[in-house]
C-alpha cells in the first residue's frame, strides 16, 4: 500500500528460506537479483540493494529469497 498508493519507496527483504513473499508476489516479481545469504554470510560487507529485485509496483523493490538463507540462518545464530 505504500509503495502503490503513496509513492513511498519500500525495499521487502524475504529472509524466509522458503520464500512465501516471492510466491505471494510471484506476479509482481520481475527476474534479477543476487542472492541474499550472500549478502550475509560473505567475509566484507555487502550492500541488500545489491541483490534486490525490481517488480511491477512502481517503488517496490524486493529481495527474492535463496536456499542458503536457511545455512545463513545457521552460521549467523552460531555467531
Amino acid at each position: 500500500a505504500l509503495a502503490r498508493y503513496h509513492q513511498q519507496r519500500v525495499l521487502l527483504v524475504d529472509l524466509d528460506p522458503q520464500g512465501h513473499v516471492g510466491t505471494s508476489l510471484r506476479s509482481q516479481v520481475l527476474q534479477g537479483g543476487g542472492k541474499l545469504s550472500e549478502v550475509l554470510t560473505a567475509d566484507e560487507p555487502g550492500q541488500v540493494m545489491d541483490v534486490a529485485t525490481d517488480t511491477s509496483v512502481a517503488y517496490l523493490r524486493v529481495t527474492p529469497s535463496d536456499p542458503g538463507l536457511n545455512e545463513a540462518e545457521n552460521l549467523l545464530s552460531a555467531k
